[in-house]
């Protein structure tokens, strides 16, 4: 059954007036808008709701103004959000800019035709960029009402000239007076809100004391939950030590065995000899004073040679100096991947560096000596570039043809992939535990079953359970990746490889 042209309408929330006129003027010719304080439902989760309405939308509207343009925070990812998609559909028209006022065009949508509002003819040709999205889409979408669809055959003779008049006349009255009450509600919307905000601030001390508690008492949990990691990863390489150490001292116990029973046997050998009546002539053995000698001399001994260590199968790879690179293989994959002459991959004292180098490039990083199908990853990684893209990868095929990823871009928003002759999401959303800018995050993967878990610093961001795919047992590794913005500079610190 034909449905509506979905559009979202990405905005600041400063701007909800114009943007509530905006909205107002799209459903009068057809199109179904997406406004949060229309469509969010109360006791929705906004953080997982507005996502799903940017991924499920046909084309994407960013409102512009001075306001939004200097506005940090949601919008910007929802921004990022939209330039992803759009990343999908190549030469398709997905994502409009549309300048409530005069103000500049970021960057990162310079590359696409924007609408200005506040020119007379600013909605009609809003209209047309809307129209031609809906042929692309074909006949499962409705048509656009356009604007001489509205206003009747200009041709018809059944009304005359000054009945035309009348009628228009009024209709745009009418189109004012619809303008001016949606201007009132949204004014009035403003200052509601602005009435809430002052009580809020006039009488309620209170809640804001009990949100200041709840605020130190989650840094005080998170400080907990990294101090108990640092406490696992300290007590994990005390064990390995300690294990190590009694390694050693059972060749030590050995060999002194060996010494004791080689004394012993002298000492014997020697009393015997001693009490006996017939005289053989048979060197003698040494005597304990001599092996002693012999043991504490300067004289060279014997250099044991260590035993040699395989690569391990569920342990922490630290990247340090004594990291064994040759166990851990890179591809890669991407519109860049033919473009990587710039990539550079060094392992420094503390982690492994990827400085991309090229736009759209996925470098995939796999630990090769085993294969795994129930296991927990976790990376750990800093960036120091201006945008990037984390992910944790696992269950590749021996062909490199399929596999799980999840991927956290630096946005806040994060994506569950799989892929078999292309990427195909699986679950997406966006989180405020990301810490944002040049700082470290923690990311972490749960593959168990058909059952995947996500997690991002410690804490567990959703589980979702595939019942398509179900791939088989692969290799396991870590992934990072540019979008539309370089320097990409990442240093991964550790990567984890554990039991569920």
């Amino acid at each position: 059954m034909p449905r509506s042209l979905r559009v979202f309408l990405c905005h600041a929330s400063q701007d909800k007036p114009a943007v509530w006129k905006l909205y107002r003027y799209l459903k009068q010719h057809g199109v179904k808008p997406w406004l949060d304080q229309a469509d969010l439902l109360p006791g929705e989760d906004w953080e997982v709701e507005i996502p799903n309405a940017l991924f499920l939308s046909d084309i994407i509207l960013v409102c512009l103004s001075k306001n939004s343009v200097d506005k940090e925070g949601y919008v910007q990812k929802e921004i990022s959000f939209a330039l992803d998609k759009a990343l999908e559909k190549p030469g398709k028209i997905f994502i409009i800019p549309v300048k409530l006022e005069e103000c500049d065009i970021p960057k990162r949508l310079n590359r696409y035709q924007w609408v200005d509002l506040s020119r007379p003819d600013g909605r009609k040709r809003l209209l047309m960029g809307l129209d031609k999205r809906v042929t692309e889409l074909g006949p499962d979408v409705l048509p656009l009402i356009l604007e001489d669809m509205r206003k009747g055959n200009p041709t018809s003779k059944s009304i005359p000239s000054t009945d035309k008049i009348t009628n228009e006349r009024i209709k745009a009255r009418l189109e004012k007076t619809q303008d001016e009450t949606t201007e009132r509600f949204a004014r009035k919307q403003t200052e509601h809100e602005e009435r809430d905000k002052a009580a809020r601030e006039k009488g309620g001390q209170e809640e804001a004391d009990r949100i200041a508690r709840e605020k130190l008492n989650n840094i005080i949990a998170e400080e907990i939950i990294q101090e108990n990691a640092q406490r696992e990863v300290e007590e994990k390489l005390a064990r390995e030590k300690a294990n190590r150490e009694a390694a050693n001292f059972r060749r030590l116990g050995i060999r002194g065995i060996i010494l004791l029973t080689l004394i012993l046997g002298g000492l014997g050998l020697n009393s015997l000899l001693n009490k006996s009546t017939t005289t053989i002539n048979t060197p003698a053995s040494p005597s304990f004073t001599e092996i002693f000698k012999s043991l504490t001399s300067d004289a060279p001994q014997p250099t044991a040679v260590p035993p040699t260590v395989g690569p391990e199968e569920f342990f922490t790879e630290e990247f340090d100096d004594s990291a064994d690179m040759e166990n851990w293989v890179a591809f890669s994959f991407g519109p860049g991947a033919d473009d990587n002459a710039n990539l550079r991959i060094e392992q420094e004292g503390e982690g492994v560096t990827f400085d991309l180098g090229a736009l759209d490039l996925y470098e995939y990083y796999m630990y090769t000596p085993f294969t795994y199908r129930d296991v927990k990853l976790t990376v750990v990684a800093e960036n120091r570039g201006v945008n990037n893209n984390v992910s944790l990868v696992c269950r590749l095929d021996a062909d490199n043809s399929e596999w799980y990823e999840f991927s956290f871009d630096s946005g806040g928003v994060w994506y569950l992939y799989a892929y078999k002759d292309g990427y195909t999401i699986l679950d997406n959303g966006g989180s405020n535990n990301l810490k944002q800018g040049k700082a470290i995050n923690e990311y972490g993967m749960t593959c168990e079953g058909n059952v995947i878990t996500m997690y991002i610093n410690g804490k567990e961001l959703k589980s979702f359970t595939d019942r398509t795919y179900n791939f088989g047992e692969g290799q396991v590794g870590f992934n990072i990746s540019s979008l539309n913005v370089l320097p990409v500079i990442v240093n991964v610190q550790s990567f984890d490889i554990a039991t569920p």
